[in-house]
């Protein structure tokens, strides 16, 4: 299978109360057996050549701690807050190799097990781009239209169809996903000043370049991106 690298996206600030304690999100338990959110997140990934992860200056030492049984990681502290996803994204690229692979994901969003198979999808179809996406209804979701089973258009946290994504996306190398945030950020493509990394895949439709769905089971999908799901997610994952 070829290398790919990773983006982890780690540097909301949100924090979760647990045992009557406030926690950083990246910090807070899953189970015993994955550890908090953060190590969870970056187990998923131990086959991807390079693992750069944006996140929260005050979660630096602890995540230090985490990476101690990697050689591959970057940690990226990003000291002020960033209009969305797509921004956090932009200030990682000169992390990455030219030509290696990308594979983005939102540490608060878990998908077990899947993302080698998502790899061997978008590659050995030769995809520019893709997505990992579930069947859902969630309207704090993005969701992309299709026609002849062809994605068309990306969209922000309204439900204008039922194949939503997982917030794990895929671009072929570097150049591509530079100039698609470029677009992005000239375009001033934003839903409400937040920008959005499903926006930059709709660059490549506009292109006409090859996209990918990669369809899991919506049970194999854990959100911890608010206090309540990922209460509802810390559940589901122990059993």
């Amino acid at each position: 299978m070829t290398s790919f690298q990773t983006v982890v996206l780690a540097a909301g600030s949100n924090d979760f109360p647990e045992s009557g304690v406030a926690i950083s999100k990246v910090q807070a338990p899953i189970s015993s057996r994955s550890g908090s959110l953060l190590g969870t997140c970056l187990s998923e990934f131990e086959s991807s050549s390079k693992i750069v992860c944006a996140l929260n200056p005050n979660d630096y030492d602890f995540a230090s701690k985490i990476i101690e049984g990697y050689k591959n990681v970057l940690l990226k502290p990003i000291s002020k807050p960033t209009q969305g996803a797509l921004i956090t994204l932009a200030m990682c690229l000169g992390d990455l190799d030219p030509e290696m692979p990308i594979i983005v994901t939102s540490v608060d969003g878990i998908v077990p097990g899947r993302i080698d198979g998502f790899f061997r999808y978008v590659t050995d179809s030769k995809f520019d781009g893709g997505a990992m996406v579930i069947e859902s209804t969630n309207p704090s979701l993005s969701y992309v239209t299709e026609l002849s089973g062809t994605p068309i258009e990306f969209v922000e946290k309204k439900v204008v169809s039922n194949k939503a994504t997982t917030g794990i996306f895929y671009f072929s190398n570097l150049e591509i996903l530079e100039k698609a945030i470029e677009w992005v950020l000239i375009s001033n493509n934003s839903l409400n000043g937040v920008f959005y990394i499903s926006s930059a895949l709709n660059r490549l439709i506009y292109e006409n370049r090859q996209l990918g769905l990669y369809q899991v089971d919506a049970n194999e999908y854990f959100r911890f991106s608010t206090p309540e799901e990922y209460q509802i997610s810390k559940l589901r994952f122990a059993r």
